[in-house]
């Protein structure tokens, strides 16, 4: 589970922020006090009375800078209040202590805003991460795999040669011979289950790592069946598709998802779709790789990328 900081930079952000507009507050009401004494101490040099409506707040300020330091500080003989003038020179290095403080919060929240992108970016990455991991642990739960095989023939002799043509019931009698041939060369091969679809035949096998066996074997049978029916004139040609799943999912809902492939003009090919694109390629030691076949539109109107089994030279 990724852990999010984000929140508590953005509260530390938030706090920082708040105790630099007090800063900026009080910084603001030393300045006026310090503009007001100063106005006062000029109008007391010219001995004017403009500002004498606000003599009880410089009673306060002399007062306080007093309190501060005690009788030593007194009034001059051109009638300036030295308490005043102490007040504005403690009132401009207080504005400018105040000024330095509030450039060090403003550096702090800058600091905090990076510290926030960068931890933000953290959660994405590991989110991603995770999100990756989560992927590739749930393919590889995919430990089972499904094919589906179409055999057709096709008669080689043309008519301008004399031969006579077979009938279409003869066709079809020759394609199921095949079908029953090829199933007799490769019902041993352990591990594997079979079941039939019309002359659709189906393997279903629950060990993926024997995959790239059994391929290897379906291949030097086919070439045999070819062979051998070659030498009574006839084409073989066949359609395979494959998929892998996980154990608890139903083999004939594995079969139904890659069966619309079959419409695709692809003879003596291995079609797939991505999903077992992504389980295959986290195998180990592949004998075989994926290239793509191209682009196309499902039964369920979506388009989806097609890809080929091809042998690593």
């Amino acid at each position: 589970m990724v852990v999010d900081n984000t929140k508590n930079f953005e509260k530390l952000k938030r706090f920082v922020q708040i105790i630099e507009n007090i800063a900026t507050g009080c910084q603001i009401v030393v300045l006026i006090l310090v503009l007001l004494c100063g106005l006062h101490v000029i109008v007391s040099v010219f001995e004017g009375h403009a500002l004498d409506a606000l003599e009880p707040f410089f009673d306060l300020i002399r007062n306080f800078v007093t309190d501060m330091f005690g009788q030593s500080v007194n009034k001059n003989l051109d009638g300036v209040d030295g308490r005043e003038v102490l007040f504005i020179l403690l009132g401009i290095i207080v504005a400018v202590f105040l000024q330095q403080l509030k450039m060090g919060f403003n550096t702090t929240v800058k600091n905090i805003q990076r510290t926030i992108v960068k931890e933000k970016e953290r959660v994405e990455n590991e989110f991603n991460e995770e999100l990756k991991q989560n992927f590739i642990n749930d393919i590889l739960e995919q430990d089972s795999f499904v094919m589906a095989l179409q055999f057709k023939e096709r008669w080689l002799i043309k008519d301008s040669l004399g031969e006579i043509p077979p009938t279409q019931e003869e066709q079809d009698r020759v394609r199921l011979e095949i079908i029953s041939k090829f199933y007799n060369r490769i019902k041993n091969i352990e591990g594997l289950k079979f079941s039939k679809d019309g002359e659709i035949l189906i393997l279903a096998g629950n060990n993926i790592e024997q995959l790239d066996s059994v391929i290897n074997t379906l291949w030097e049978n086919i070439i045999a069946i070819k062979a051998e029916y070659k030498e009574k004139k006839y084409g073989v040609r066949i359609k395979m598709l494959i998929d892998t799943h996980k154990h608890s999912r139903p083999i004939n809902a594995v079969y139904k998802k890659i069966a619309p492939l079959f419409n695709l003009n692809a003879n003596n090919e291995i079609l797939s779709l991505g999903n077992f694109k992504n389980r295959y390629e986290l195998m180990e030691d592949n004998q075989y790789y994926l290239a793509v076949k191209g682009k196309y539109d499902m039964a369920d109107g979506h388009g989806e990328t097609v890809w080929t089994l091809m042998k690593k030279n």
